[in-house]
């Protein structure tokens, strides 16, 4: 059975903050990521400090990597980058975390959960 896993990349130095994605809420993802516009742009990382993304992992080996309005997927060797226009795959991959989970800098008006 194919499972998804979320992760916030908030933490240096300590583990960050995982979570279970019910199927859902992953088919929804990936029926917005169909719906992007391709970005053929190197993604601007964040700095090293504070959120730099998010992380939407299959048990089949896809991943997706949400970050700064580009969402980058990885699969078998396979990398493709798409514009996010809004952070909306962004917003609901975050939002799709239990309550109390994420620190309240994601959940501000310059975090990814809130429009």
């Amino acid at each position: 059975m194919l499972t998804w896993v979320a992760t916030a990349q908030v933490f240096s130095g300590r583990p960050n903050p995982e979570w279970v994605v019910s199927r859902e809420k992953a088919e929804e993802l990936e029926h917005l990521w169909v719906k992007m516009p391709l970005s053929l742009d190197d993604v601007a990382h964040p700095g090293a400090l504070g959120y730099t993304g998010s992380v939407l992992a299959a048990s089949d080996g896809r991943r997706y990597f949400a970050s700064n309005g580009v969402v980058t997927f990885d699969h078998e060797g396979t990398t493709e980058r798409r514009l996010d226009l809004g952070r909306e795959f962004e917003r609901l991959l975050v939002s799709s975390a239990p309550e109390a989970l994420l620190p309240e800098s994601l959940l501000g008006p310059a975090g990814p959960r809130k429009a």
